[in-house]
């Protein structure tokens, strides 16, 4: 079942079966709650300023470019592109300044389980180039929140597509994330310098706190890409589980790495409930392609080619 109402002067959407309830929103085509077993396990805001003022992607669709490309520059094709440096003036982040993130997307309902949110993006747009056409539809499949990506662009560019949903399995207001108990089946990790950007190194997990490959609890900060493969195939790619509600989330991905974010950076704006967000109140875990691969030959190529289409899958599956 799907109900359409207003958030602001944006569109809600309300996607609700049997086993989960979830809110999207038409700016930055954005999940803002996600109930499973009566507990709201998706971090996320009250009111639609919020949103558009926010800082940290609170459940939002990332494009051009999820994650870091350095010094906000690439070359494509003998051509070099500037692009924003909206991270401290040194990166580009999440796509620039106006990522599709701070963009309003046109939804539609498909079916009584599944919403597409559609956007066009401008050749030049953050500095990108080419004409971007961009959808994501959200499904809801028994107790699994499904993400498909779709793309296509006139010309030759950069593209790498994620959300940034943040996940606390006990809840908004629930105890600190690195609490909770992590599985990720990467035997590789990228390893990064002071400003987060990839040495270009693809390093073994092996006797490192990057090592989650058996259960274990987060216990410190992490900013990092984690490495399945290099290549874009689906597998699963981790489970996250809290031990006081006992709620678990298994990830299902085709893309080859999965940023994981602890939070470390939050302030307090509010959050739902008038509740401050505050450091380590959810985990985020970005199924992509690798930070700065535009710079580095040896990580999986994020170029789209003229006429292509880019297609992905992401599926976030719920159990207790």
């Amino acid at each position: 079942m799907i109900t359409q109402s207003k958030f602001g002067n944006y569109d809600l959407y309300t996607l609700k079966n049997d086993f989960l309830e979830v809110e999207l929103i038409s700016y930055g085509a954005t999940i803002k709650k996600i109930v499973y077993k009566g507990v709201d396990v998706a971090l996320g805001y009250d009111t639609a300023s919020e949103y558009e003022n926010g800082t940290f992607y609170i459940g939002s669709t990332i494009g051009r470019y999820g994650n870091r490309i350095q010094n906000g520059s690439f070359t494509l094709n003998g051509t070099t592109y500037s692009v924003d440096k909206n991270e401290n003036n040194i990166t580009c982040l999440h796509g620039g300044f106006r990522g599709l993130d701070k963009c309003l997307w046109q939804g539609e309902i498909l079916s009584d389980n599944s919403v597409q949110f559609s956007i066009n993006s401008q050749d030049g747009e953050c500095g990108f180039p080419g004409n971007l056409s961009m959808k994501i539809t959200f499904t809801l499949d028994r107790s699994a929140l499904v993400l498909s990506y779709f793309a296509e662009c006139d010309e030759d560019t950069v593209f790498n597509p994620t959300n940034h949903v943040y996940f606390n399995l006990d809840g908004f207001d629930g105890k600190d994330c690195r609490e909770m108990i992590l599985t990720l089946p990467a035997d590789y990790y990228l390893p990064v310098d002071e400003h987060l950007i990839p040495t270009g190194e693809i390093a073994s997990v092996e006797n490192t706190k990057f090592n989650f490959r058996t259960p274990r609890a987060i216990l410190e900060d992490y900013d990092h890409c984690f490495v399945f493969a290099l290549e874009k195939s689906p597998r699963f790619a981790g489970k996250l589980t809290s031990p006081t509600s006992g709620i678990q989330m298994e990830i299902v991905t085709d893309m080859p790495g999965i940023q994981m974010y602890t939070c470390s950076g939050f302030e307090a704006p509010t959050g739902k409930g008038g509740i401050p967000l505050h450091k380590h109140q959810g985990v985020a875990l970005e199924t992509q392609f690798f930070p700065d691969s535009p710079n580095h030959e040896n990580f999986p190529s994020t170029v789209l080619k003229k006429g292509e289409i880019f297609e992905s899958e992401t599926k976030y599956i719920f159990s207790k």
